[in-house]
């Protein structure tokens, strides 16, 4: 190695304010302090450094008599609102006793059973069969023969 200085062919800058890179490492310490001091300012303003909370329960009574007994008194209590004008009784019926209903009807159980019954079964009845005049056998048997083969009853 020699200890000869090589000559650079770059072009020299001219220095044109603050470098980027100490901007830059100023611009992140800012950005660390902010940072800081938000976090600090809200552990203030909860109230941090108090301690820890204690929940007590109330020291007043849960139950407490009422000063009158009878309980509430609701105006207008007995107005029917929701029942339809036609339906309203007048104050004369209001004081007459309620009627009964008639008794509901026993079923008839001569009329289930006869319902439910299979129906009753009719016996048959014979048909009388109808009168033919009888001919004689010889004339029934030529007769027979006649239409069974007409070559036969040509002559």
């Amino acid at each position: 190695m020699s200890d000869m200085m090589v000559p650079s062919y770059r072009v020299p800058r001219e220095a044109q304010g603050l470098p980027w890179r100490m901007v830059a490492v100023a611009g992140g310490m800012l950005a660390v302090v902010a940072a800081g001091a938000g976090g600090w300012w809200a552990f203030q303003r909860v109230g941090g450094g108090g301690g820890i909370p204690l929940v007590e329960a109330d020291p007043r009574p849960f139950k407490v008599r009422p000063d009158d007994p009878g309980g509430l008194r609701v105006p207008n209590q007995n107005a029917l609102v929701l029942e339809r004008p036609g339906n309203r009784q007048s104050p004369a019926q209001a004081g007459r006793p309620a009627e009964l209903v008639p008794e509901a009807e026993a079923p008839d159980i001569a009329l289930l059973r006869a319902a439910v019954a299979p129906p009753p079964v009719v016996a048959p009845v014979p048909v009388p069969a109808a009168r033919v005049p009888v001919a004689e056998p010889e004339a029934a048997a030529s007769a027979l023969s006649e239409a069974a083969d007409p070559q036969l009853a040509a002559p």
